[in-house]
């Protein structure tokens, strides 16, 4: 079964924690700026049940695809999305917000400095 989730009802989904606690919201806002970064790059995002066997970026018939396993809970799912998207080639990494940069755990970018 295939589910299109809207970026905006991520919130959602991802608050549903097995063991009945919400994340912490910095782990929901950092899903939402990397799901957004994805969208940037030309992913669809897919949320399906995958047992927790599956996800990560796909592409098949010139459609790039991201899958997020909803059975993972938050914590995963950012994993998940943060693993994927640092392996992918285009990712623009000369040009990422601040934030971004340490939401995929890469170094920041380094400011020019006067002459």
């Amino acid at each position: 079964m295939v589910w299109y989730i809207p970026v905006t009802a991520l919130r959602m989904v991802i608050t549903q924690h097995p063991a009945g606690r919400k994340p912490r919201m910095h782990v929901i806002e950092q899903l939402e700026r990397l799901t957004a970064l994805a969208e940037k790059m030309g992913y669809e995002i897919r949320y399906e049940n995958l047992g927790g066997v599956g996800g990560g970026l796909c592409e098949f018939s010139g459609r790039r695809c991201l899958f997020i396993d909803l059975s993972l809970n938050a914590v995963e799912q950012l994993e998940q999305l943060r693993d994927s998207l640092v392996l992918d080639p285009s990712l623009p990494t000369t040009r990422l917000p601040p934030v971004i940069c340490q939401d995929l755990g890469l170094p920041l970018p380094q400011s020019p400095t006067p002459h």
